[in-house]
């Protein structure tokens, strides 16, 4: 699964060399790595894909507060739980090309009701709203992860297209795989 989602990034064979030289582990479907590869990994990507890919709350706020910034990023990964306000849950509409989405609690203000079409992976940590709307546009979505959330209802629209997808849901876990 992991390959699959990295596929478009044309990691997939070095992520194997990787874990053939034992500097990535994998265990229960899970990739596990050295705090300093991962560190030498995210200034790679400072320097290759510096207007794409953000983890930092300075980041992070810089691309969520600038529109030019919105429309480049391709990934948003929280690591901390170090921001100071919320966005606007219509700030989505405007990351035509976000593919990966890893944030924790109250990153916005309401409930999402729209997320880009490009978007493939879902990770929302303790989402602090009673609902999560899937429409049609979701439908390039491989991965959701909605652990230790608010969440009591999933509405999926009719016509979401799940290719291939299959959808697990328990307590506050949900995951397509």
């Amino acid at each position: 699964m992991m390959l699959t989602i990295l596929s478009n990034y044309k990691a997939a064979s070095g992520i194997t060399v990787l874990i053939e030289k034992s500097l990535l582990t994998t265990s229960n479907g899970y990739l596990y790595m050295h705090d300093l590869i991962q560190e030498m990994g995210r200034c790679i990507v400072r320097e290759c894909y510096s207007n794409t890919m953000v983890w930092s709350p300075k980041e992070i706020k810089e691309v969520m507060t600038r529109i030019d910034r919105l429309e480049t990023v391709e990934a948003i990964v929280e690591t901390k739980d170090e921001y100071d306000h919320c966005y606007s849950a219509k700030v989505f509409k405007s990351m035509k090309k976000l593919r990966l989405l890893q944030v924790r609690g109250q990153f916005t203000l309401h409930e999402p009701t729209c997320f880009p079409e490009q978007l493939k992976w879902l990770c929302w940590f303790c989402y602090p709203f009673q609902s999560l709307t899937m429409t049609r546009d979701m439908s390039k979505l491989v991965g959701l992860e909605m652990t230790f959330g608010w969440i009591d209802q999933l509405q999926i629209e009719k016509k979401m297209p799940f290719c291939k997808s299959k959808l697990f849901m328990y307590n506050s876990y949900i995951a397509l795989l």
